[in-house]
């Protein structure tokens, strides 16, 4: 199984657009803003421009005016550098209007017939690439690339040819182009790791190294891959690079479980997970918990492997599928098969079968046993053997239930027989005998109920010791039980839990998770730090000992996964 990283917009992105900053509001368009513009210089504009940040904020409203004043300057005064500055502006300025986005970049390139301007049109073919790619239009984006590399070998540009042969490279790999890609990279690596300057480039240095680790996995030469990895994450640890640093572990933890290295796996992996921005978009975190489970399953702890299966399948769907993650649905569908569960077995097949049709357009490669063995016309085949032998058994257990019903009336009948003769017996003992055997009856029940009467005073002692309880948030303890917390209350079980029920009104395991998910919401709308944390751990930090008894709850109470009320949170 080969990792795929979608590092080519960030090689892009971060050279040729420049770095992001924290922006906490979205701002709206106002006319006075557009006057303010009128008379500022092209510097002024740009940093405008730059400190907006359309990529953090999405305020396209705004960054398009700022565009609109430095192109209108620029034509009235005739200064066509600028007039491709300005197009350049636009093409940043709308970053998901794709349409729009290849207009301006084919504006920037017959300027150049204009004009001799130092790294035009290259840079206008790069974005014209970046389009491409986010449109999965890879072909037309390894085009651009090739042609923007052609460009910055003119001008004898090293920075830019670096930046558009690592791009040209991420491509290969994306069209199954693995040995061309690998060469790249190498020659990349090669030029690199002898330059003195190297933090000058060491945007590509890093992403460079994680794509050499993910190649050498594809060629099954894990000794190179591993090599690779690590000197990735020692040069993120001797120069605070955290950006790969996530992506460089995800790759030394998966070159780790194909050598067999399974703890040292589990470890890796686990430490890159909770490092990785939680997005249900994003492929890395998947891929991780992917071989999480998969290094689970070899140390036989089946349990918590399907725990992470279980949280991939529910955060996947159309939308945000990725064909890197497909195993995890044929090892469901074998997990399901062995515990007999037929509904669960039937869904991930339709869901999968739901999820080929769309990625058919995706020219990725799967080097995967699993996968081979579930391809679309076998799983189909498998489909509709599944509904049928449902169907069959269905009707096994109609006429079983027949026969149910038969013995049940019969059994029904034996029993009012037998019921009517034994009524006949009692009804012939003594009154005396009745009467002694009621009342005695009567005065064990009476001792009963008082037995479990609760005073006032019992009552309002458990009653504080509750409110002290939830006050002090003693529900996020991972392992507590109606016993446990009985005996720290100093009485008894059937005291507590009926306190519980009667004031309460629920009992105690409905009690203690409905505390656990109002703390848990509250706690992700105002502690920013909380919604950074894995799936996993904020289950544990609030009491759950699973991801998935945690998920289940959490859409059960908040009607949303956690990972989407996360995501809501983040938008707003």
């Amino acid at each position: 199984m080969r990792i795929v990283f979608f590092v080519m917009v960030y090689f892009s992105c971060y050279c040729l657009f420049g770095t992001t900053t924290n922006v906490q509001q979205v701002q709206s368009w106002t006319p006075s803003f557009q006057d303010s513009l009128r008379n500022k210089t092209y510097e002024e504009l740009q940093s405008s421009f730059d400190k907006l940040n359309v990529y953090v904020t999405n305020d396209s409203l705004r960054a398009e005016v700022i565009a609109n004043a430095y192109l209108y300057k620029a034509k009235i005064e005739k200064d066509t550098l600028e007039i491709a500055n300005g197009y350049r502006l636009f093409v940043k300025a709308l970053p998901y209007n794709y349409s729009k986005g290849l207009k301006y970049c084919d504006s920037i390139i017959k300027i150049k017939e204009n004009g001799n301007f130092k790294q035009y049109p290259g840079k206008a073919y790069i974005y014209q690439g970046i389009i491409y790619n986010w449109t999965s239009k890879f072909d037309l984006a390894l085009k651009s690339y090739i042609n923007a590399l052609k460009q910055f070998e003119k001008e004898k540009d090293t920075f830019y040819i670096i930046a558009a042969q690592s791009n040209i490279a991420l491509e290969k790999d994306k069209l199954g182009r693995h040995k061309e890609a690998l060469k790249t990279y190498l020659k990349n690596y090669n030029f690199l790791s002898k330059r003195e300057d190297l933090d000058k480039y060491q945007d590509f240095y890093t992403p460079t190294l994680t794509k050499l680790s993910h190649s050498y996995n594809i060629e099954k030469k894990y000794d190179s891959s591993h090599y690779y990895s690590s000197k990735g994450i020692l040069f993120c640890n001797t120069k605070r690079i955290d950006v790969f640093y996530p992506k460089l572990l995800l790759s030394h933890g998966t070159t780790s479980y194909l050598k067999g290295n399974y703890q040292i796996a589990l470890d890796t992996l686990l430490k890159s997970v909770s490092l990785i921005p939680r997005n249900v978009n994003q492929i890395d975190e998947k891929f991780a918990h992917l071989y999480i489970s998969k290094t689970l399953l070899k140390l036989q702890r089946n349990n918590e492997a399907i725990e992470h299966l279980e949280y991939i399948d529910s955060i996947t769907d159309i939308s945000n599928y990725h064909n890197h993650v497909r195993e995890i649905f044929p090892l469901l569908i074998e997990h399901y098969k062995s515990i007999d569960d037929k509904v669960n077995q039937l869904r991930v097949m339709k869901k999968l079968i739901a999820l080929d049709s769309i990625s058919t357009s995706l020219k990725f490669d799967l080097i995967n046993e699993i996968t081979e063995s579930y391809d679309t016309p076998q799983l189909i085949e498998d489909k509709n053997k599944l509904i049928e032998e449902i169907q069959n058994q269905n009707k096994k257990s109609s006429q079983k239930l027949i026969v149910l019903a038969a013995l049940g009336m019969l059994t029904i009948f034996i029993s009012f027989f037998f019921y009517h003769q034994k009524k006949r017996k009692q009804d012939l003992l003594s009154f005396e005998e009745r009467i002694a055997h009621l009342t005695k009856s009567a005065y064990h029940n009476i001792s009963k109920a008082k037995d479990l009467q609760l005073s006032p005073s019992l009552t309002e002692e458990i009653l504080k010791k509750l409110d002290d309880f939830e006050d002090k948030n003693g529900f996020t303890e991972n392992n507590i039980t109606l016993a446990k917390l009985a005996k720290r209350f100093k009485t008894n079980s059937t005291y507590l839990s009926k306190i519980i029920n009667t004031h309460k009104k629920k009992n105690f395991a409905t009690y203690v998770n409905d505390l656990r998910i109002a703390y848990c919401t509250q706690r992700l709308k105002t502690d920013k730090k909380f919604r950074q944390y894995s799936i996993e751990s904020i289950a544990k930090e609030v009491g759950f000992n699973s991801i998935q008894s945690f998920s289940s709850t959490f859409h059960k109470k908040i009607g949303s996964y956690p990972s989407s009320f996360i995501k809501d949170l983040e938008n707003k």
